[in-house]
């Protein structure tokens, strides 16, 4: 084994450079791994985002809850959050109208 290291050794007299090279490589290949991961993470969350919004138009044109999680197969007590958020922001603007036409 030592006479075989000996010949890497005679064969490859830029051993330091080599392992330079290979700790960039290896380092370069986390952050491609790294990116890759956050650009799933990215487009997941977009994902979720746009079926909210969906879930959203749905809620307001009066779909049943029901309908609105068959769809968008958002949980359904995601579903009636969205819908409480929706009415406690209805009932707000309606409260503000009110204030103005007075």
């Amino acid at each position: 084994m030592k006479k075989a290291i000996e010949k890497l050794d005679i064969m490859y007299p830029y051993r330091e450079e080599r392992e330079i090279y290979e700790n960039d490589l290896k380092r370069l290949r986390i952050q491609k791994s790294e990116i890759k991961a956050a650009e799933t993470k990215g487009r997941e969350e977009g994902e979720t985002e746009k079926t909210i919004k969906i879930a959203e138009k749905m809620l307001k044109r009066g779909d049943g809850i029901a309908d609105i999680v068959d769809i968008t197969e958002l949980p359904e007590e995601k579903v009636i959050q969205l819908k409480k958020e929706i009415s406690k922001l209805n009932k707000e603007v309606t409260r503000l109208l009110w204030i103005v036409v007075k």
